[in-house]
């Protein structure tokens, strides 16, 4: 296996958005749970979800392929004829295509019929499941299967909530089910939900699980939890992070929202919400951290999804069920600021159980993965689309006066990190940002008096805008 290893740089070509940013194609009916997204190193999108089914023996997954403009290919099955299939699969990369990681049951005798945790590699007409397993404890069930991941040398890592809390294994075994005995987190009179993996490839390499701890007898207790698997570290718990934020149901079949920047030194960061009544507000942490920031905007926010993006940054996407809106959000690349957030409305009814999945990589579209209870077909359906970011654009002179001639800088960033090569259109002028992001532009004196807008963009974003007020 090959990892898609180091940052490329922002200024990556743009593509050109066909369909337009924001439309939803619909895929297929679903069985109430995220799609899984993974980007290709050819910009291509490979969107996998678990196929909706009441017959037995019909469980798997399709896969439908968004290329690099936003076109969809026709969903094809690429695991059919399982008794069940895990809600959610992984897929990490595999070269140019991925390798797909899930769990289920095939047949009623063998190692497929156990129930662990396996992969396949893309093979027609079906994916070939492999000799290999990630798990011994094999008890499984639709919804057992966590999360996977790959460190930079190829090794894969699994875990899921099992035993008296979350269990995990780092390297495959040859055998299904896997020898030798799964690693266990321990958690005392408590449950462990929601298990997500990420690698901390621009960092230290470790692979980092995260998992929702709740019912625990002792309340304070509950909350957001991260540890190191690769080096069997403390076991650390969210800031602010208890009953409320494991208990806000709306995200509950979602995977806990954990990623790693790809640059600047990598680390771990977690998103959650808040332990306070109806989740006001997420916060987003870097694991080891002693406080979180918050995330603006996402009050009454459901089913935030997070992953990394280009040169360091974080994608952060969810859905507000008061506007029935997705908002696509991303960090700057110290990830400790965030840009405007821009939003879609989406073919859905006001659910609170709407789920989300971002792809991760070093592209400046970000494609986005959406289930929800489609209005066309008032059932679990999978949609996705495609998005960018939002320039800010800000002046240091708001309001001017006509009885002189004004010289106004704006400056163009990306969640406050300069943007070289912008375009700014203001007064009938068109003029282009330096490496700080800044341009000055002269308002001639007597210049008319009212509002002009200052319209700035780029490649792979979406426009800002500003104004300035003259007056006489």
């Amino acid at each position: 296996m090959i990892f898609a290893g180091a940052a490329a740089s922002q200024a990556a070509a743009h593509r050109p958005a066909s369909p337009a940013l924001g439309h939803w194609t619909e895929l297929g009916l679903s069985q109430s749970s995220p799609p899984e997204l993974w980007l290709g190193p050819d910009n291509r999108g490979w969107v996998v979800w678990s196929k909706a089914t009441t017959q037995l023996s019909t469980g798997g997954y399709n896969l439908a392929i968004m290329s690099a403009t936003g076109k969809v290919g026709k969903p094809s099955a690429i695991i059919k004829g399982w008794s069940g299939v895990s809600f959610q699969p992984t897929l990490v990369p595999n070269g140019k295509s991925p390798l797909l990681i899930f769990s289920g049951q095939k047949g009623s005798s063998g190692g497929l019929a156990a129930g662990c945790v396996v992969g396949a590699k893309p093979a027609s007409p079906q994916w070939a499941v492999q000799s290999w397993s990630l798990s011994s404890n094999c008890v499984f069930s639709n919804v057992g299967y966590g999360d996977a991941t790959e460190n930079k040398s190829g090794q894969l890592a699994a875990g899921w909530a099992g035993g008296s809390g979350a269990e995990y294994r780092i390297g495959i075994s040859p055998t299904i089910p896997a020898t030798g005995k799964d690693k266990q987190i321990t958690l005392t009179l408590s449950h462990a939900g929601s298990v997500a993996l990420a690698n901390n490839t621009s960092g230290n390499g470790d692979d980092y699980l995260a998992f929702y701890r709740f019912f625990s007898k002792n309340a304070s207790k509950d909350g957001v939890y991260v540890k190191d698997l690769t080096t069997d570290g403390t076991l650390l718990r969210a800031p602010h992070s208890g009953t409320q934020s494991v208990g806000w149901s709306p995200a509950a079949g979602q995977r806990a929202s954990i990623a790693s920047p790809n640059a600047h030194g990598g680390g771990i960061y977690v998103a959650y919400c808040t332990d306070k009544a109806n989740c006001p507000t997420y916060l987003l942490w870097k694991a080891g951290a002693k406080k979180a920031i918050t995330v603006p905007g996402t009050k009454v926010a459901v089913g935030l999804a997070m992953s990394a993006g280009p040169d360091g940054r974080l994608w952060l996407a969810w859905y507000n069920e008061q506007q029935n809106r997705v908002l696509v959000m991303r960090t700057n690349k110290a990830d400790n600021r965030f840009g405007p957030a821009h939003s879609f409305p989406v073919p859905c009814f006001q659910d609170g159980n709407t789920h989300l999945a971002l792809t991760s990589g070093n592209d400046g579209r970000l494609d986005v993965g959406l289930e929800c209870l489609s209005v066309k077909q008032t059932k679990p359906t999978i949609f996705v689309t495609q998005s960018e970011a939002t320039l800010s654009i800000s002046a240091n002179h708001g309001k001017i006066t006509n009885t002189h001639a004004n010289k106004v800088t704006f400056t163009v960033t990306d969640a406050g990190d300069p943007i070289s090569g912008a375009k700014v259109k203001v007064a009938g002028k068109t003029v282009t940002t330096g490496k700080n992001g800044k341009v000055t532009v002269t308002f001639a004196k007597g210049a008319k008096p009212g509002t002009d807008t200052a319209v700035a963009s780029a490649a792979s974003y979406f426009n800002g805008t500003t104004t300035i007020k003259v007056s006489s």
